[in-house]
C-alpha cells in the first residue's frame, strides 16, 4: 500500500533521511572543535595541539606545510598550511585529528593574513574515551606547550 501512494524516489529519500537520522543518534564517535581563538584571545589548546601535532608529522605524510624564519628567529618556524589529517594513538585509544583554515574575509585583506584566516582542530574519538581524552590528554597536550614555551625562552 506503501509503494501505490509514494513514487520510488520519493520512498528513497524518506529512507535515507531515516537512516541518516539513525546514524546521528546511535554514532559511535565524539568530535571535538579546537578553535585558534577564543572570542578576541589565542586559545592556548589550539597552540598545544599544534606544537604536539607538527612533531607527529613526517616528511612524507604532510602534503602542505608552512615554513617561515623572523629576522630574530634561531629556527625556522613550520605551521599547517591547509587541511591536514593526523591519526594517532593514546593509551590504546585511536584519535584523529584534522587541521581546517577557511578564509573568513575573502574581499578584504589585512596586514596580518592570519586576521582574515579562521583555524581549527577536530579531535574525533570513540565516546567511550570522552572523559580520558578531555582530562587526561588535553592535561598532556598543555604541559607539551608548557615545555616548549621554557625551551624557547631558554635557547634566547
Amino acid at each position: 500500500m506503501f509503494d501505490q501512494f509514494l513514487p520510488n524516489k520519493a520512498q528513497q529519500f524518506i529512507l535515507s533521511a531515516f537512516q541518516y537520522c539513525l546514524n546521528l543518534q546511535f554514532s559511535s564517535s565524539v568530535t571535538l572543535l579546537i578553535e585558534e581563538t577564543n572570542g578576541l584571545t589565542r586559545n592556548e589548546l589550539f597552540e598545544a595541539s599544534e606544537v604536539y601535532l607538527l612533531t607527529k608529522i613526517t616528511s612524507t605524510s604532510a602534503e602542505k606545510l608552512k615554513v617561515s624564519k623572523g629576522s630574530k628567529d634561531q629556527n625556522l618556524t613550520t605551521k599547517f598550511a591547509e587541511c591536514e589529517q593526523i591519526f594517532d594513538s593514546f593509551g590504546g585509544m585511536e584519535l584523529k585529528w584534522r587541521f581546517n583554515c577557511q578564509d573568513s574575509h575573502k574581499d578584504w585583506k589585512s596586514e596580518d593574513d592570519r586576521a582574515s584566516e579562521r583555524q581549527w582542530f577536530e579531535l574525533s574519538f570513540h565516546k567511550e574515551h570522552r572523559d580520558k581524552v578531555v582530562n587526561f590528554n588535553f592535561q598532556i597536550l598543555m604541559s607539551f606547550r608548557l615545555y616548549q614555551l621554557i625551551g624557547s625562552r631558554i635557547s634566547r
